[in-house]
C-alpha cells in the first residue's frame, strides 16, 4: 500500500507505516476521527472500530466478525484521549487510516520478546528440533524450556557441528575410508531433535543458535577423560595422521585438534629433522601412538586457537611405564646413594624408586656406598609399588646363593630373568590365594 494523495487541503500526509500522534475527535458508527498533531497538524485521519485498543474485547469482537453491526459497541477510545497511532492506508478522500490495535500489538510483540531474551540468555541449553536445514543455513523450533517453546531460531552452517575425524566416529566404516578423512560441516537434518545453545539472543535479531561450541566443550571433556585415563594407567591412544606443516604434524582425536611438533616425533624410535614434505610421506594418512602432553591455547588474529599438543615420545615413556609392574625386572641408574639405600631410576622413565640396603643382598650390608655409586647400572627386580606410586626394588631376590650381589653382581645380573620367576610364581600364589578368599567369603 502507498499514499495516493500526498497532500490533502494543502497539507502532507503521513507515509504508509509511519507513527503519529493524534487526538479522538468524535465517534461514528463504525470508527473515530482522528486529528494529527505536529508536523501534521490539521491533517484529519480515521480509524475504524476494528483497529481499536488491543486489548478491548469490544475490538476482538469487531475483529473477530467484520460484519457485525457496530452501533451496539461502546466507544474503545474516549473523545479528546490523545495517544500513539500507525498509518495503515488511505481512503478515497485522502483521508489516512490510523490504527490503534497495530500500536499495541508490536508493543505486547516487543515486551514478549524482551521477556524472551531474558528467559534464554547466551550460554542457555535448549531442546529443539530442525524444521528447514540446507548448506548455509537451519530453521529450529524450541521445544525446551517450556517458556521458549515454539520459539524460532537460527543456526549458520558456521555453527554446525562438525564430522568427527577420529576412526571411532566411523566405527567399522574407517578402513574403508581414504586416507584424508573427511573434514565437510555436517548438515542437520530435517525432524532432528538435539540440544542447542543459545550463541546471541536479541529482540532486533532474534535468536541464533550454535552446537559447535557446545560439541567443542564436549570434546574437550571426553579428550582430557582419555588424557587422565592414560596418565594414570600408562595407555596410549592410536591416532591417525591428517596433515603436516613445517612446524609438525597435525592429528585429531575425539574431535580436538592434536599437534605433535618436531621435537616430540620418533623415526623408527629416534629423533630426527624433517621438512613439511618429508613428513606428509612419512606419517599422513598413518595410524600411530600419540601421548596427550597437555593444552595450548594460542592467539592468532584476534582469534582464539585451541589443541592438544602429542607426544611420540612420551608415548614411549608411557609404554616403559606400563611395563613396571610387581614382577619385572629392570635395568635403572643409580640417581644417588643415602644411608638406607639405593635411589633408582629405570632406564628411559622418569619414575624413581628405592632400593633399599635390606633388599641389596640376603647377607648383611653394612655401608651402601661400598656397592653403588650415582651413575652405576643396575639390574633389579620390582618387588612391590607403594600407595605413592613409589618402586620398591630387591636385587636379593636375583641371588642364586646368599651374598652373590655383594661378591659378583655381574653373574646375579645375567640370570636375573631365570630368578625372577620364581618371585612371579610367589605373586601369583598370593593372587590365587586372595581370589579363593573372596570366593569364600560370597558363599557365606
Amino acid at each position: 500500500p502507498r499514499i495516493r494523495f500526498p497532500h490533502v487541503d494543502n497539507r502532507a500526509v503521513p507515509p504508509i507505516n509511519s507513527t503519529v500522534r493524534g487526538i479522538v475527535r468524535a465517534w461514528c458508527p463504525d470508527g473515530a476521527t482522528v486529528q494529527l498533531g505536529k508536523a501534521y497538524r490539521g491533517v484529519l485521519g480515521f480509524m475504524p472500530y476494528a483497529e481499536g485498543p488491543a486489548g478491548d474485547p469490544s475490538v476482538g469482537r469487531a475483529r473477530e466478525d467484520p460484519a457485525a453491526d457496530l452501533e451496539d459497541l461502546p466507544q474503545c477510545i474516549e473523545v479528546g484521549a490523545i495517544r500513539v497511532f500507525n498509518v495503515i492506508g488511505q481512503d478515497a478522500e485522502g483521508h489516512v487510516i490510523l490504527s490503534a490495535f497495530s500500536i499495541d500489538r508490536s508493543e505486547e510483540e516487543q515486551r514478549q520478546k524482551r521477556q524472551l531474551v531474558d528467559a534464554l540468555p547466551e550460554g542457555t541449553a535448549i531442546v529443539g528440533r530442525v524444521v528447514r536445514s540446507d548448506e548455509k543455513a537451519a530453521e529450529v523450533v524450541c521445544l525446551q524450556p517450556a517458556e521458549a517453546r515454539g520459539t524460532f531460531g537460527h543456526i549458520l552452517s558456521y555453527d554446525f557441528p562438525q564430522v568427527n575425524s577420529s576412526e571411532r566416529m566411523y566405527g567399522l566404516e574407517a578402513a574403508r575410508l581414504p586416507e584424508a578423512l573427511p573434514q565437510e560441516p555436517l548438515v542437520m537434518p530435517v525432524g532432528l531433535v538435539t540440544e542447542f545453545e543459545v550463541k546471541r539472543h536479541t529482540v532486533s535479531q532474534g535468536l541464533q543458535l550454535s552446537r559447535l561450541e557446545r560439541d567443542s566443550r564436549l570434546a574437550w571433556r571426553r579428550a582430557q577423560q582419555v588424557k587422565s585415563y592414560c596418565d594414570r594407567f600408562h595407555e596410549v591412544p592410536r591416532m591417525r595422521i591428517l596433515r603436516a606443516n613445517k612446524g609438525g604434524i597435525i592429528s585429531e582425536f575425539e574431535g580436538v585438534e592434536v599437534f605433535v611438533p618436531l621435537s616430540e616425533i620418533l623415526v623408527e624410535g629416534e629423533t630426527v629433522t624433517l621438512d613439511s614434505e618429508l613428513m606428509r610421506e612419512e606419517f599422513v594418512g598413518k595410524t600411530i601412538e600419540l601421548s596427550l602432553m597437555r593444552e595450548d591455547v594460542s592467539v592468532f588474529k584476534d582469534r582464539e586457537k585451541r589443541q592438544m599438543i602429542g607426544s611420540c615420545k612420551y608415548a614411549r615413556f608411557q609404554h616403559r611405564n606400563a611395563a613396571l609392574q610387581p614382577g619385572a625386572v629392570v635395568e635403572a641408574w643409580v640417581k644417588r646413594v643415602e644411608p638406607f639405600g639405593a635411589i633408582l631410576q629405570p632406564k628411559g622413565t622418569r619414575k624413581l624408586g628405592l632400593l633399599h640396603i635390606s633388599e641389596i643382598s640376603r647377607k648383611h650390608v653394612y655401608d651402601v656406598n661400598e656397592h653403588f655409586q650415582p651413575g652405576d647400572s643396575v639390574t633389579a627386580i620390582i618387588v612391590n609399588i607403594g600407595n605413592g606410586k613409589r618402586m620398591n626394588f630387591s636385587t636379593a631376590e636375583l641371588e642364586v646363593n646368599d651374598g652373590d650381589m655383594l661378591e659378583d653382581p655381574e653373574s646375579v645380573y645375567a640370570t636375573a630373568e631365570e630368578q625372577a620367576e620364581h618371585f612371579r610364581e610367589y605373586l601369583r600364589s598370593l593372587q590365587e590365594g586372595d581370589q579363593e578368599g573372596d570366593q569364600e567369603g560370597g558363599d557365606e
